[in-house]
């Protein structure tokens, strides 16, 4: 929860795109997904054997685990970003590709950010509902991530 009032924001991580992520999160930490959506994130993250805290709470509001994963509410971006920034702690976030570019986050984030990019377009489900939305290009940004660092990974 996000205190969302934007239905565009309501699309759901498919399996697929966790299992890209998974491979970089380190297995030993405790997670936090911190976008609750319809809830089946957390309960797929756990299913791989990943210690997760998914809640439906504000994000702005709380703090939990020692690496944040999500996929970011794109019409939020900046407002989430922000937040990551202030909790400094490792995190994983699934956004638009062009977020690069703006210069809101090259001030957060100059030199401290890795990004990994899918040799493919992600595909979303609209919350309730199974239809796979192709996304426009969508990459993962890490912070603090040792299999990342500061680098591009192309997958």
């Amino acid at each position: 929860m996000f205190n969302n009032d934007n239905e565009t924001d309501d699309y759901m991580t498919s399996e697929y795109i966790w299992d890209l992520m998974i491979p970089y999160i380190p297995i030993d930490k405790q997670i936090w997904e911190c976008f609750y959506g319809d809830g089946k994130s957390g309960e797929y993250l756990s299913s791989k054997g990943l210690n997760v805290i998914h809640k439906d709470i504000d994000f702005l509001k709380n703090n939990y685990g020692e690496i944040i994963i999500s996929n970011c509410p794109f019409s939020k971006k900046q407002e989430v970003f922000t937040r990551l920034k202030e909790l400094d702690k490792p995190f994983i976030f699934i956004a638009p590709a062009n977020i690069l570019s703006l210069v809101w986050f090259q001030k957060l984030f100059k030199n401290e950010i890795g990004v990994i990019i899918p040799n493919h377009r992600l595909k979303f489900k609209p919350l309730n509902s199974d239809k796979l939305f192709t996304a426009p290009p969508t990459w993962f940004f890490c912070h603090k991530i040792d299999k990342v660092k500061n680098n591009i990974i192309f997958l």
